[in-house]
């Protein structure tokens, strides 16, 4: 009886609006994800090479964001099209990234590596600038991306050089980035955009100094650092950097870092942990030991709980140890429950309704998956009964 007060609970007054794909909005310094503050963790991809691509293995590991590079000459709206319903039938939020320009990598490109990246350039006095720019207005405009707020837009990676040199200067940052996104704009979508900072895109004073500039007058940026060789520093540095970009109002996630492992990478995902920056590593199926390994520890460790309602219910009203970690959440086709030091014996689910949809009686299983894609999207209730107690989730089905 105690356990299904508290399950409806939960449901009463608990309102969530159905939808095809994820919300993301940006709010002062906060990403939102459906209307909660988000911490998302993913990876760096090229999925232009592997059409169609399948997202299955980084939503296993708890990933829920990824950054695709493409060709701003050569990536054609049809395999845009592919990408992104790929990635969102797997609940992932998608950041296009425009990473090169005729990269003759493709089929009638021109123009070799490493002439072809959009990297270490002056974007406005760059040769590609105005083919780029007409080229994201036609993206942002299509119907499976416009104001589809699961896709986000990078529009230029890594822009100006690493040391400042080459007539760099914070104006030229400023009037670059507010030209993109009006350009963007002009097209009617208001996904977020992810603007880099300067110096390759290492460099975070300049969103400091001229972050709010940027976005007076704007909606939906976030500004996008890559943690690489400036960003080798002790956790207390890399803190109180990510605590002046805050203080200046700006949302920002860490869009590159590690290198596959080649740069120093444990402080940046210390902090980014605790400071709940979002945070994606390059790149994927590249990663080398013992990296690999532990960036999918820290995929799959418990995040965003506090958005996610986990409830614990022990014998004599002792609270059991676990530490329940249920991910993807929100998921698309099963769950995979984490962190259990007994063995689960029985799972069930409710419905908004408190009607029970789904149970299952489970022998021996410390991490068991459970595939649930016949269930309809919307907010349920998981039932977890060990023999040390009873866990309650609340999950959500995209």
């Amino acid at each position: 009886m105690k356990t299904r007060l508290l399950i409806l609970h939960i449901l009463i007054g608990l309102q969530y609006n159905l939808m095809a794909q994820t919300l993301c909005s940006v709010e002062d310094t906060a990403i939102l994800k459906n209307g909660i503050s988000w911490e998302f963790v993913g990876t760096d991809n090229m999925a232009v090479f592997s059409i169609p691509y399948n997202y299955s293995i980084q939503q296993s590991q708890g990933m829920d964001i990824t950054r695709e590079c493409i060709d701003m000459k050569l990536t054609s709206d049809a395999a845009l099209q592919s990408i992104v319903n790929s990635a969102r039938s797997k609940g992932q939020v998608l950041i296009l990234a425009g990473f090169w320009y005729d990269s003759d990598a493709f089929a009638g490109g021109k123009t070799p590596y490493p002439g072809c990246q959009l990297l270490g350039a002056n974007p406005q006095a760059d040769t590609r600038w105005t083919a780029v720019m007409n080229r994201w207005k036609e993206i942002a405009s299509l119907a499976f991306i416009k104001n589809k707020t699961d896709v986000w837009i990078n529009p230029w990676n890594e822009p100006y050089a690493w040391d400042g040199t080459n007539g760099y200067t914070d104006d030229m940052w400023e009037k670059d980035s507010k030209a993109m996104i009006d350009s963007i704009r002009s097209s009617g979508a208001n996904n977020i955009i992810a603007l880099n900072g300067s110096l390759m895109g290492q460099g975070h004073q300049v969103i400091i100094n001229r972050g709010m500039n940027v976005r007076q007058g704007r909606s939906n940026i976030v500004f996008d650092i890559h943690a690489y060789g400036r960003w080798d520093l002790s956790v207390s540095a890399i803190r109180s950097r990510f605590q002046a970009i805050r203080a200046t109002g700006n949302a920002f996630i860490v869009g590159e870092f590690a290198a596959n492992g080649d740069y120093a990478y444990q402080s940046i995902m210390d902090v980014c942990r605790a400071e709940k920056v979002s945070l994606l590593g390059w790149l994927w199926g590249q990663y080398k030991e013992p990296f690999a390994d532990i960036y999918k520890k820290y995929s799959m460790a418990p995040r965003n709980q506090e958005n996610t309602g986990v409830f614990q219910i022990g014998k004599n009203n002792e609270m059991p140890n676990d530490q329940i970690n249920v991910f993807p959440n929100p998921f698309v086709d099963e769950i995979t429950i984490d962190g259990l030091t007994e063995d689960l014996t029985q799972v069930e689910i409710y419905n908004s309704m408190g009607q029970p949809v789904y149970k299952k009686e489970v022998e021996n299983k410390q991490q068991p998956r459970v595939s649930l894609s016949f269930l309809n999207r919307g907010v349920y209730v998981l039932q977890l009964k060990q023999k040390n107690g009873i866990r309650i989730v609340k999950i959500v089905k995209e």
